[in-house]
C-alpha cells in the first residue's frame, strides 16, 4: 500500500512528505535554477548558502535510509517516490 500500512505509517508517509515538500523541494528547485540559468542568482553567498541547505537536506534522507530500503515500514510508499 503506497500510503503505508497502519495509520503510525501513513503519518511517517505524510512527515516525509512534508518535509521533501516544504524543505528539500524548494531548495532543489532554486539550485537547478542557478545552475540551469532560468534564474539568476543574486550573489554567490546566496548559491552557497542555498546548496548548503539542499546538502544538508539530503544528508537527512541517506540517514533516514541508512541500512534500509524504504523511508517508511518494509515496502515502497509514496514516501519513496
Amino acid at each position: 500500500m503506497l500510503g503505508g500500512k497502519d495509520a503510525f505509517q501513513r503519518a511517517q508517509v505524510s512527515q516525509w512528505l512534508n518535509f521533501v515538500r516544504q524543505e528539500t523541494w524548494p531548495l532543489a528547485k532554486g539550485v537547478s535554477a542557478y545552475v540551469f540559468g532560468t534564474q539568476t542568482c543574486p550573489s554567490e553567498v546566496e548559491h552557497t548558502f542555498i546548496y548548503n541547505a539542499l546538502k544538508e537536506n539530503c544528508k537527512i534522507l541517506n540517514k533516514a535510509l541508512l541500512n534500509k530500503q524504504f523511508l517508511v515500514g518494509d515496502s515502497m510508499t509514496v514516501a519513496d517516490l
